[in-house]
């Protein structure tokens, strides 16, 4: 896991590399989620194509403020002329029980 609050202006590992800048909005820890990617191999298609795909997950509080946030400072990313998304999904988890007064959800 790379040590980004060991560099906060991307000089080891530059912000504008993917593993990078996405996550780590400049100046703000507020933005920041916790992800995960499975690389797995298809094989080849007929025509030889590899069939190398990406499975991505991400774990964050609050969507808007966090992933659609990754999301946008994306859409420049040089890599976004060889990557193809053609599924996704959101699925959310409730908050825990804390103790015996509290509830599943209590806090939502």
């Amino acid at each position: 896991m790379p040590n980004y609050a060991a560099d906060p202006k991307g000089e080891v590992i530059p912000l504008t590399r993917t593993c990078g800048w996405p996550t780590r909005a400049p100046g703000d820890a507020t933005g920041r989620i916790l992800r995960r990617p499975y690389n797995y191999d298809n094989g080849v298609d007929q025509n030889g194509k590899p069939g190398g795909r990406l499975i991505f997950v991400s774990f964050q509080q609050d969507i808007a403020r966090q992933f659609e946030a990754t999301q946008t400072r994306l859409v420049d990313e040089p890599l976004v002329d060889y990557i193809q998304p053609y599924g996704g999904g959101y699925f959310l988890a409730l908050p825990g029980v804390r103790d015996g007064s509290d509830w599943l959800a209590g806090r939502c």
